[in-house]
């Protein structure tokens, strides 16, 4: 938010929102002891949307346009295109982009972020 240029007052009790809270599961006659949440947001919380649009925001950053890659979100799906003389090249040009210093498996660890490897797909367009 504060590399957006988002206020410091409001990043300030964003964080605040954020840190030192707790949770406690109950389910059938059971409730859990409280314990601390390292990340996340209420569920349901109306600011979601706002909060993943910017968190994920600088994934879209990895991709290189001079390579002929290009990225494209919104809240938490995350699209990627690459551009190759062959699929194998394409398919190529994903994997250094994911397993790069700095590039999607990286980031996805400092987010804490899973990605979903069953979701991808490579599309030859002809």
């Amino acid at each position: 938010m504060c590399k957006c240029g988002i206020p410091k007052q409001y990043t300030d009790w964003y964080h605040t929102r954020l840190t030192g809270r707790q949770m406690v599961l109950c389910f059938d006659n059971y409730t859990s002891p409280s314990f601390n949440i390292a990340s996340g947001i209420n569920q349901g919380c109306l600011l979601s949307a706002f909060s993943f649009l910017f968190y994920n925001a600088n994934i879209l950053d990895i991709p290189n346009r001079k390579n002929g890659e290009i990225g494209s979100g919104f809240i938490d799906n995350i699209a990627f295109g690459m551009q190759g003389p062959t699929f194998s090249a394409s398919n190529q040009k994903i994997q250094v982009m994911m397993e790069k210093r700095g590039g999607c498996i990286e980031w996805s660890q400092i987010h804490h972020v899973n990605f979903e490897m069953d979701k991808n797909a490579l599309v030859q367009v002809s």
